[in-house]
Formats: structure tokens, C-alpha cells, sequence
């Protein structure tokens, strides 16, 4: 977002006119219409004159940088981190239920996923990680981690399960590059 853009969103978020913001700036109304459509930048103090008096950061309106409630990264920052239990893919006839986590991951999410599995990937060398979500917060359009025979598998959508013993939707799908170590241990304080 260039500089223009920034004054913009600022004159809106204070519901201001273009006249009533270049009355604030000491300047007319035209030249707060050039410096909205970028044709005009506008003087370093005239910034410094509106930053004072709407009280906004103007090392954001100058550069998009500093104000944390302005960074985009704002929302993703503002989300709780959980440390969601890495599993092993289980082998077949294996049960979720007494498996000991290989890891933790630190996920920022609003809603806490149960676990994630890990799946090693042959071709690619990557390991892969599937976050799967509790039950009542699946989208029949999004992919679901199933038992079927005896083994647990991935289906594209609640339809594709066709009646089979549904674990929980997937809510991510993580690859990574380098495979996690196996002698990962476990940060203190966090549930065994």
C-alpha cells in the first residue's frame, strides 16, 4: 500500500471529508484530492500536522511500518498459540488412542485443533503434516481424516468418507523440508 493509499484509509477510518481533512492540514480540499490519487506528495509537516491531530503513527503513513494495530500481520499476531501433538502416521491397526506425541508444533489458530499427524513422503523426501480439526467444526467441502479398514486415511470431502468412521476434518496440510528429529524432546511444561 503506497502513501496515498495510507492518507486515504486514514481520512475514511475518521468518517472525515476530503474538505474537512484539508482543513485539518491547512491546505484545500484539490490538494487533498492529489495526494489521495497520488498525482501530489504531500509535505513532511502537513503530515506531521494531521498525524497530531487524528493521532496516528506516522512512521506508518510514511513507510507502512510501525503501528502494530496498522501491520497487516496484526490479526495473525493477535491469535492464541497452541502446541498442537504431533503423531507418527499410525500403521495399520494401530489406534490414535495411546500414541505419545513426537513433537509439539506452535500453531496460531482461533479454534485449537486436537493433533497432527507426520506422513514422511518417499518420492519427495519432505515430511508432511495434516492438522486435523474436532468433528463439529468440519466443512463438508474440506478434506477428512477417516478409518477405513483398519487403516486411517485422507478423503477429499465429508462425501468421499461414505459412511466411514469420520476422525475430524483437516484443517491444514504442512510440508516440510527437512524431516523432524526424531529425538525431539518435549519443551517443559507441556502435557505428556
Amino acid at each position: 500500500m503506497a502513501i496515498h493509499e495510507r492518507l486515504k484509509q486514514i481520512r475514511l477510518e475518521h468518517n472525515l471529508s476530503q474538505s474537512d481533512f484539508a482543513q485539518l492540514a491547512s491546505v484545500s480540499q484539490p490538494t487533498i484530492a492529489n495526494w489521495e490519487n497520488g498525482s501530489h506528495v504531500p509535505h513532511r509537516e502537513k503530515l506531521e500536522t494531521l498525524s497530531q491531530a487524528l493521532g496516528f503513527d506516522l512512521l506508518w503513513l510514511l513507510s507502512g511500518d510501525g503501528d502494530a494495530e496498522r501491520r497487516m500481520a496484526n490479526p495473525y499476531l493477535m491469535q492464541p498459540i497452541h502446541h498442537i501433538p504431533i503423531y507418527d502416521w499410525p500403521e495399520e491397526a494401530q489406534t490414535i488412542d495411546g500414541l505419545k506425541p513426537i513433537g509439539y508444533l506452535p500453531f496460531a489458530a482461533r479454534k485449537q485443533p486436537l493433533f497432527a499427524f507426520r506422513r514422511p513422503q518417499v518420492k519427495s523426501g519432505r515430511d508432511r503434516f495434516w492438522l486435523i480439526d474436532t468433528p463439529k467444526n468440519a466443512d463438508s467441502e474440506q478434506p477428512h481424516l477417516i478409518r477405513r479398514e483398519r487403516a486411517y486415511r485422507i478423503v477429499p470431502n465429508y462425501a468421499a468418507a461414505k459412511g466411514d468412521p469420520i476422525i475430524g476434518p483437516v484443517l491444514a496440510s504442512i510440508y516440510l523440508y527437512a524431516p523432524i528429529d526424531q529425538g525431539y524432546e518435549m519443551p517443559t511444561g507441556m502435557p505428556a
